[in-house]
């Protein structure tokens, strides 16, 4: 068997959502489909949320019915009159839940009212495409996720109980499998122990797909998008990037955890941990191949560079040891003060007492240089990005010499793990396009910029 999931791009509208139900019906194998909100629409209940039921100059019965005219406006796909009622019927439904919920709190609402919230996009889009499947003659059943996917009580980034879950897909989701069924479930969204609503974070319906391919010991799963594949480049800096057919999952990983959109690092691990392979897939263009990451064939030459990942918002670190014989115990003491801080250095590099090192998205540069400069003298940089290549050949091949490739550029860190398969550069984030496209073209030589390839644009 094999799952589908489909992002919510891929399901943004109608018309998407025909598309999908295609891609599905065309697939004969038995099969269970993991579904996204629709583009925007968590974001959006997240926002609700957080302001206590107010958008600013939205009221929160105009917000919340701005969404669901949204899915109200695909039930038109379902021709028979009292399936589409009763459809209108669950939609309805589910909105009024989230409006009791954001009324029930005039402030600022609890984490778990938060996920009650938020775990409405998936339960609308997951009604919306069972309720299509069926009625373009696709056996189908809806299974609510959250009586699928067993969590912790962590609302917001809940961590799924693999052995509970493992039961509940024995119980709800293998049966219909096994009828020639397709199920159909909401991707993010789980219960803890009690029974309460939770979802799992950023990339958790990639990683909902993930957890049910392991419990079914899927034979793959498919991650549908609006891209072709995991690219060479982002695509909005590299508009001639072109995709990767084949990665490794220590690759997808690295590129995903450096900046690459497609995946969510850590997400797939569960599919990781079985060898299932993950193919990464265009909704918009169903017929391209698009990229499989899977084991790593030790037979085939590795590639040096398989893509570049690159992310803005970094801040570079200098911390240079007061005591010429502080040693190894300066470097933990830094790191402790970090970890204290609750703050993850991405990059880091040691030259004697001097270490430097980046972190992402730094909030409190103050704190975080008052902290450190209790054990050593500081420098901080801010307003810059990182540009990483990834590579399982970089290991035999460094291509050090990339760095000749970014001139005159200043570059204000040169990080390469040993025997890694990542070589990362920090400049400044007003270069970053800059550095990108000179660094794609050392790797992947120079394209023909006047004709780009042809995909979709991204859907707010």
């Amino acid at each position: 068997m094999v799952i589908l999931k489909f992002g919510g791009t891929s399901v943004a509208d109608a018309e998407c959502i025909r598309r999908v139900a295609g891609i599905i019906a065309r697939e004969r194998r038995p099969r269970a489909v993991v579904v996204s909100a629709l583009a925007g629409v968590t974001d959006a209940l997240l926002h609700l949320a957080g302001c206590g039921g107010t958008i600013p100059g939205n009221p929160p019965p105009r917000a919340l019915d701005t969404l669901l005219r949204r899915h109200t406006a695909a039930v038109q796909l379902v021709r028979e009159r009292a399936a589409r009622v009763a459809l209108e019927h669950e939609l309805y439904a589910i909105a009024g839940h989230v409006a009791a919920t954001l009324e029930s709190a005039p402030g600022r609402l609890s984490p778990r009212s938060r996920d009650e919230v938020a775990a409405a996009g998936e339960l609308w889009s997951s009604r919306l495409l069972a309720a299509v499947l069926a009625d373009s003659g696709v056996p189908a059943a809806w299974i609510d996720a959250r009586q699928v996917m067993r969590t912790n009580s962590r609302h917001g980034t809940a961590v799924p109980d693999l052995a509970r879950t493992r039961d509940a897909v024995t119980r709800l989701v293998a049966p219909q499998l096994s009828r020639g069924v397709v199920a159909v479930l909401g991707g993010f969204i789980g219960s803890d122990p009690s029974g309460v609503t939770t979802t799992l974070g950023r990339g958790g319906s990639d990683y909902s797909a993930a957890v049910f391919g392991a419990c079914l010991e899927a034979a793959e799963i498919q991650i549908w998008t609006d891209v072709d594949g995991v690219l060479t480049a982002d695509p909005r800096v590299i508009p001639h990037a072109r995709p990767v057919a084949r990665l490794s999952y220590g690759e997808a990983h690295d590129l995903a955890s450096f900046g690459a959109k497609v995946l969510h690092p850590g997400t797939i691990q569960p599919a990781v941990d079985r060898s299932i392979p993950v193919l990464v897939r265009n909704s918009y263009r169903p017929a391209a191949p698009g990229t499989v990451v899977g084991l790593r064939d030790a037979s085939a030459p590795a590639v040096p560079v398989a893509g570049l990942a690159c992310r803005t918002g970094a801040t570079l670190l200098e911390a240079i040891a007061q005591d010429d014989a502080a040693g190894e115990g300066f470097v933990s003491s830094v790191f402790a003060a970090l970890n204290q801080l609750g703050v993850e250095a991405v990059l880091a590099d040691l030259c004697g007492r001097r270490l430097v090192l980046t972190v992402q998205d730094l909030a409190d540069v103050e704190s975080v240089r008052l902290s450190i400069s209790k054990i050593a003298d500081v420098r901080v940089a801010t307003g810059l990005a990182t540009v990483s290549a990834v590579g399982e050949g970089l290991a035999a091949d460094p291509r050090l010499s990339a760095a000749r490739a970014l001139g005159e550029l200043p570059v204000h860190l040169v990080s390469r793990p040993p025997g890694g398969r990542t070589l990362s550069f920090v400049v400044d984030a007003k270069q970053l396009s800059t550095a990108v496209a000179r660094l794609h073209d050392c790797f992947f030589g120079v394209a023909d910029r006047r004709t780009p390839p042809v995909r979709p644009a991204v859907r707010a």
